[in-house]
């Protein structure tokens, strides 16, 4: 087999397949090396020349389809090696050959699997529809890790209506979020020999966690918004520091949101951020639904609802002294919950964590633990932001607005503008009527409507920053998080406050 010709007629079948050109100039050579294996987690072109791991006991086939693949994968994205995981799957390598050369996701996308969405995909023309995604991404500058996951989420996650079975589990959720087994078999009329498969097929659909969370509120973390310029550094600033939730990145947009969940006491230190033209505020206020039996409605319908309906929110009060009397191994176990919904004592002393058994049932006695369900979003929905100028006596309205969604969740956010961030799930080709709502109720009081990237994260304590007694250090990580920002806080001049 001349390898040469081998990988040009492989280039010459996905450039026909795709309808593009390659990314990277074409190889004159393809030569086995002693390079080691590890070349192969990108492109192993290196000037003119293809460089195969001689190390390998791979079959020449598999590493020129992934070659020949990645030469379509442009140079700006090798930043993010974990792109590459798109050649492997389209050379048909197992999740045992994928994993010899995944780099591991960064905080806080540790347990992101791009083999389990590939395999989601929808043959050939949705690993197309992705590829050229990530290199529009890729050549505008603004691809980044947390950017990549939301382009696979909406290539692979396609709206589909849960089955008659998943449809009553989920009804009886988010009525009765603490039901157990038995109840919910009960209730919902599937057999309980059968219902933890179902729960099982809910959460890895991510339509469902639980049925345990954790109370973050008793560990004295409060939920803050911080509003700054859309600038990739800023971006990649906020992930790095150890208290970022998540954050709202739009398509079209000049500003991002992001959720902190840090110490109530540090309310007055983040908003020294303002400095770098950030907007910081601390959620006071937050209402949300789901509307599992989703029908289209007009915007008419919509206007109709928010004027004539009354909705009635209580503050999120501060809570009294936090509980702190807890050590390392005791945040571990919370991570677990976190992460995963459950653990048991054997897992946790997979992980090290001494008296499991002892430290679980102390945190569940302690209420940190708490036994319920959550429910999430439907696939295939994109996800819309809304924010306006708004007082805590409005909120009802805008929710009643936005109630019809999938999905919605709405915050107060008070700051030195107080204002309400309304997050909607939406199905494909309704995003532009909540829009159009939202512009006709909110008038000039809108700040900003748009698509943002559903990212989702896998967000745990920062447990290294644990100090018993003490809580978390944080005062550190924002003085870090400062001097990253002023180097490049110069950047962001030009883009609008709007928003």
């Amino acid at each position: 087999m001349n390898p040469l010709k081998s990988l040009l007629s492989e280039v010459k079948l996905l450039a026909h397949l795709l309808g593009v050109p390659p990314a990277r100039p074409l190889p004159r050579e393809v030569r086995v090396s002693n390079v080691p294996p590890s070349v192969h987690v990108k492109s192993s072109l290196s000037g003119d020349e293809l460089l195969i791991s001689g190390e390998l006991d791979l079959s020449d086939e598999l590493l020129l389809r992934k070659e020949a693949f990645s030469l379509f994968i442009p140079e700006e994205a090798d930043d993010i090696p974990q792109v590459h995981g798109m050649s492997w799957f389209y050379a048909r390598a197992s999740r045992k050959v994928w994993n010899r050369f995944r780099e591991k996701p960064p905080p806080p996308f540790e347990t992101f699997d791009l083999f389990d969405y590939l395999e989601r995909l929808e043959g050939a023309q949705g690993l197309k529809e992705l590829l050229m995604m990530v290199r529009a991404a890729a050549m505008s500058g603004e691809l980044t890790f947390p950017v990549f996951t939301a382009l696979v989420r909406r290539c692979t996650m396609k709206p589909h209506r849960p089955t008659k079975s998943q449809l009553a589990i989920l009804k009886e959720l988010a009525k009765r979020p603490t039901a157990d087994i038995k109840e919910l078999s009960s209730r919902t009329g599937v057999p309980y020999s059968t219902l933890w498969k179902a729960l099982s097929s809910l959460r890895e659909e991510d339509l469902i966690s639980g049925p345990e969370n954790v109370d973050i509120g008793m560990l004295g973390l409060d939920t803050y918004v911080i509003s700054y310029p859309n600038v990739k550094e800023f971006r990649e600033a906020f992930w790095e520091f150890p208290f970022t939730y998540n954050q709202l990145i739009p398509l079209n947009g000049a500003r991002v949101h992001a959720f902190v969940l840090a110490p109530t006491k540090a309310l007055i230190a983040l908003s020294s951020l303002e400095e770098f033209g950030m907007e910081v505020g601390r959620v006071t206020m937050v209402a949300q639904s789901f509307n599992l039996s989703y029908r289209d409605e007009e915007v008419g319908e919509m206007l109709k609802r928010a004027l004539t309906e009354r909705y009635t929110f209580r503050r999120n009060e501060q809570r009294g002294s936090p509980y702190l009397k807890l050590k390392e191994d005791d945040l571990k176990v919370l991570n677990q919950i976190l992460l995963y919904g459950t653990t048991s004592s054997s897992k946790l002393k997979a992980l090290g964590v001494k008296s499991a058994k002892r430290r679980l049932a102390k945190l569940r006695n302690l209420g940190l633990i708490k036994r319920y369900y959550t429910v999430g979003s439907p696939p295939g929905t994109r996800v819309l932001v809304v924010k306006a100028s708004c007082s805590e006596t409005e909120v009802g309205r805008v929710f009643s607005l936005f109630r019809s969604a999938p999905e919605v969740q709405v915050a107060h956010v008070s700051s030195r503008e107080e204002f309400c961030l309304a997050v909607i799930h939406a199905y494909p080709g309704t995003v532009e009527r909540f829009v159009a709502a939202a512009k006709l109720f909110l008038g000039d009081r809108l700040r900003f409507a748009g698509e943002v990237y559903d990212v989702v994260t896998s967000w745990t304590l920062p447990v290294e920053l644990w100090v018993p007694r003490k809580g978390f250090n944080w005062e550190e990580p924002l003085e870090d998080l400062k001097g990253k920002l002023g180097p490049i806080s110069m950047k962001a001049t030009g883009f609008s406050d709007k928003g």
